[in-house]
């Protein structure tokens, strides 16, 4: 499930970077709070992005829990919904990526020389 969370940590950084941020952290949250900074909602993936966070730190360390090892406390279920989860954030920012691609294209036509 840390992996889910990785990939769906990556693209929310992809994009930050993409919009000229920084996009640094482990923190889902945070990232998201950049992005809604720049102006976009982000209220779809927040959920999402909250349930990931849960799986960064306990999935992979042995004493996060005071007794079992992090296996014991994941089963299928959880997993589907990480994967879930991780699927949505990564849709959400391919679609911004595509919106912001289609805008610029529009800008690009708009101011070239042959447009009057």
């Amino acid at each position: 499930m840390f992996k889910f969370q990785q990939a769906a940590e990556f693209a929310l950084e992809a994009f930050l970077r993409g919009a000229g941020k920084l996009g640094v952290g482990h923190s889902l949250l945070k990232l998201i709070a950049e992005i809604e900074a720049l102006g976009i909602d982000i209220e779809e993936i927040r959920k999402c992005s909250l349930t990931l966070e849960k799986f960064y730190i306990p999935t992979r360390y042995p004493d996060a829990y005071p007794e079992g090892s992090p296996y014991e406390f994941y089963d299928a279920e959880e997993a589907e919904k990480a994967l879930n989860c991780s699927s949505k954030v990564i849709e959400f920012v391919r679609k911004r990526y595509y919106e912001q691609c289609d805008r610029a294209e529009k800008e690009r036509e708009e101011k070239s020389p042959g447009k009057g």
